[in-house]
């Protein structure tokens, strides 16, 4: 679906930045990469590599498309380019650029990569307040939510340790799996906070719960017409 919807769009507005485009082509562009990579286009993930191989060899690249380039390229990688993406993490100085690649290392889809990736969150190479949105982008992975879970249920006296201030960081951690429809995630989450105390986050714990709720309901009630919806789009007559 994403690459019957955003295919048109991307061949319309290209890789490059055009002298007087509105902003809103320069972040449709954006999102519009980012989704053909992550849906599996090959021609997409193929350009991804290529401008990836630019900014590893320290060439200006239109920093528009940085992140979207750094989410196609692990989400279509493996072990060689999670080695390129921890050596970019550790050599580089611009804040920016620092959490664009920390928020792809979540996009990879290996279980291996990803359990890598939630420690690296927690290692001396990652600033403590950086440590969250890296965490986040892992449980905002379908294929990283148990490992999520299981690592944050595993730290979590190390996480409330570290910013359990009253301040919005753990919120934002316990928010990152409130995309999951599956009911063993409503489960786990709602047991381990029925007995685990989380300081400034308990608003957030009931809107995670509230959210996992009503996407499992809605799941359940809509997922034939749901299917029915996107074969007709996929594979029509």
């Amino acid at each position: 679906l994403n690459i019957a919807l955003f295919s048109p769009v991307l061949k319309r507005l290209g890789w490059d930045k055009r002298e007087g485009e509105l902003h809103a082509d320069a972040l449709l562009r954006s999102l519009a990469i980012s989704r053909l990579g992550r849906s599996g286009d090959k021609k997409v993930a193929t350009d991804a590599k290529k401008i990836f191989a630019l900014i590893k060899a320290g060439k200006a690249v239109n920093p528009d498309i940085r992140g979207a380039v750094y989410a196609t390229v692990a989400t279509n990688g493996g072990n060689k380019e999670y080695r390129d993406f921890l050596a970019l993490y550790k050599k580089e100085t611009l804040h920016e650029e620092k959490n664009r690649i920390g928020s792809a290392l979540g996009d990879f889809t290996d279980d291996k990569i990803l359990c890598d990736v939630v420690h690296f969150a927690m290692s001396e190479h990652v600033r403590i307040q950086d440590t969250v949105s890296i965490l986040s982008s892992v449980g905002s992975n379908i294929k990283g939510r148990n490992i999520w879970l299981k690592f944050i249920k595993q730290n979590w006296k190390t996480l409330v340790t570290r910013y359990g201030d009253g301040g919005m960081a753990l919120s934002r951690v316990v928010k990152a799996i409130s995309g999951s429809a599956q009911e063993r995630h409503y489960k786990a989450f709602k047991e381990f906070f029925a007995t685990h105390d989380a300081p400034g986050a308990k608003r957030s714990i009931d809107q995670v719960l509230e959210r996992l709720e009503s996407n499992i309901a809605w799941l359940k009630r809509d997922k034939k017409e749901i299917l029915k919806f996107l074969e007709k789009i996929i594979y029509p007559k």
